[in-house]
C-alpha cells in the first residue's frame, strides 16, 4: 500500500512543480513556432549572404535566396498576429533586399552589387532580431 502512495505523491509534486513554472498562458508555446521560425530564416539569411562574393554562381545565390524565401514565408505566417508592426518591418527589408537580388541578377550579378547587399542583408538580420525580441524568444 505504500508503494502507489508514494508514486502518488510523487506525481502530484511533479504536477504542483510544472505548475508553478507556468503562468497559466504559456507564452513559450505560443512563441514556440514563431522562434523555431527566427531561427530557420536566421540560418538561411546567414547561408544568402554568403553568397554575396565574385566567387558564387548564379545557381548558388538562387538556391540560397530561394531557401531564405521559404524561410521568410514560415516567419511571416508563424509571427502574423503576434508581432504585428515588427513583421512588417522585418517583411519590408526582406523586400529591398529581395527587389536588390533582382537588380543585381539582371545587372552586373551579385559580386558588382556584394557590398550593398550585405548592408541589406545586414538590415534584414536587424529586423529578424527586433521580431524575434517582441516574440520573447
Amino acid at each position: 500500500m505504500r508503494r502507489p502512495l508514494v508514486r502518488t505523491v510523487a506525481l502530484l509534486a511533479a504536477v504542483t512543480a510544472l505548475g508553478a513554472c507556468s503562468d497559466g498562458d504559456q507564452p513559450e508555446d505560443k512563441d514556440a513556432a514563431p522562434c523555431a521560425a527566427v531561427e530557420q530564416f536566421g540560418t538561411a539569411l546567414d547561408e544568402l549572404d554568403a553568397t554575396f562574393t565574385a566567387d558564387s554562381t548564379a545557381d548558388d545565390v538562387r538556391e540560397a535566396r530561394e531557401r531564405a524565401d521559404e524561410a521568410q514565408d514560415r516567419l511571416a505566417d508563424a509571427a502574423d498576429e503576434i508581432a504585428q508592426e515588427q513583421r512588417e518591418a522585418f517583411d519590408d527589408a526582406w523586400e529591398r533586399l529581395d527587389d536588390q537580388l533582382d537588380d543585381a541578377e539582371d545587372g552586373g550579378g551579385v559580386g558588382a552589387a556584394a557590398e550593398s547587399l550585405r548592408e541589406q542583408a545586414t538590415e534584414v538580420g536587424t529586423a529578424r532580431d527586433d521580431l524575434a525580441d517582441s516574440l520573447s524568444c
